[in-house]
């Protein structure tokens, strides 16, 4: 016999760290990897230990890779924290192919 899956109660932030939406509105499944990026970027430590109760550690490192921007400081953390090597970040790679040579 299969037994139906809980669903999780909505994470609960601070409404100014999500300042240019509706809170009440947002879709916390469908929008993850925006949320996760909010958190890492703006939130503290308490909201990036939420994220990580709510989401699964797969689907967390599966969309904070393909974040297009992140501060160094972010990236060296989140690399380490979640043991993947800065090279697979999007935001990485970017970072790299935007350098430019003084003349």
């Amino acid at each position: 016999m299969k037994t139906a899956k809980l669903k999780k109660a909505n994470p609960i932030f601070p409404k100014n760290l999500f300042w240019d939406v509706d809170y009440d509105t947002i879709d916390w499944a469908r929008n993850k990897r925006w949320v996760i990026e909010r958190v890492l970027l703006r939130g503290s430590w308490k909201d990036f230990k939420t994220i990580n109760s709510f989401y699964d550690e797969v689907e967390i490192k599966a969309n904070v890779v393909r974040i297009r921007y992140m501060d160094d400081k972010t990236l060296n953390f989140v690399s380490t924290f979640y043991n993947i090597p800065k090279e697979q970040f999007q935001c990485y790679t970017l970072k790299q192919s935007g350098l430019q040579l003084w003349g």
